[in-house]
């Protein structure tokens, strides 16, 4: 079982610390809002509202990255409309948001366990967090496009534990992070993994995980526009069962023996 689902989601308007580019297209954005900063979980997501208008029309999801006191902050890869107008709020504004959102990660307990966080690219957000909530062995396994594409690599050191990068263009070590992944599956300890990224990468880490019969918790990255469960646009098919899961109410955090990757993929929106 992942996380419960937040008993409280509160709707702010709240005002912007930061927003400065840390990559090529990759945004370190910070809120203050003690609300969502007192009742959030690894894993969860908040909605953030790109503009007044109504051209974006949705808001988008975000994993919260980091929480210090009643600072929230989010890691944003610009890649459309809604994540460039984002882009373009200035300290001082104020953002309209609503969460927390979703269901996160559980936290196993037990201090013998390895704990292997898989991030692709942006997916690396939530592991600040997670990394913060583990006990024990833990270490961040972190892939991503170029070597400048790998971000915030001193905050992740202070609550990941060992750090281990790879870039697919570049780097000192050139390959995917599945890679880095199957190294340490070799060793023999009991191990957790927790994934977030593309869904390519998911997908890889997802039938490594059940062909190895090893725990791992996925966090999904589908199309969620209300973050509620009423569009219906975050289905995934669901594994060993008939039918679908809306991510945002029943994820994003998921058990990899929950969801089905065999099926058609579930592109990501903007």
């Amino acid at each position: 079982m992942t996380a419960p689902l937040p008993t409280r989601v509160f709707s702010i308007t709240a005002p912007v610390l930061l927003n400065r580019e840390v990559g090529p297209g990759l945004r370190r954005l910070a809120l203050r809002s003690k609300e969502i900063a007192r009742t959030v979980r690894p894993g969860q997501f908040v909605n953030l509202v790109p503009g007044a208008g109504l051209d974006p029309l949705l808001p988008r999801p975000f994993s919260i990255f980091r929480v210090e006191g009643d600072v929230v902050e989010f890691l944003i890869q610009v890649v459309g409309k809604g994540t460039a107008a984002l882009a373009r709020i200035e300290k001082g504004d104020r953002l309209a948001c609503f969460g927390p959102l979703g269901r996160g990660f559980d936290i196993p307990k037990g201090h013998d366990i390895r704990h292997l966080m898989v991030a692709g690219g942006i997916g690396v957000a939530p592991f600040w967090a997670l990394g913060k909530a583990l006990q024990g062995d833990k270490r961040l396994l972190y892939g991503a496009a170029t070597p400048k594409h790998l971000v915030c690599l001193g905050e992740f050191r202070k609550t990941c534990g060992k750090v281990e990068t790879i870039s697919v263009q570049g780097g000192t070590r050139r390959g995917f992070v599945t890679e880095l992944l199957l190294a340490h599956l070799a060793m023999p300890a009991p191990i957790q993994i927790y994934a977030c990224g593309p869904t390519p990468m998911l997908k890889a880490v997802w039938r490594i995980a059940l062909e190895r019969s090893v725990p791992c918790q996925l966090s999904l990255e589908t199309p969620m526009a209300c973050g509620m469960g009423l569009c219906k646009g975050c289905s995934f098919p669901r594994r060993g069962e008939p039918g679908y899961t809306l991510t945002c109410r029943e994820g994003p955090v998921y058990e990899a023996a929950a969801v089905d990757f065999d099926h058609p993929a579930v592109c990501t929106a903007h």
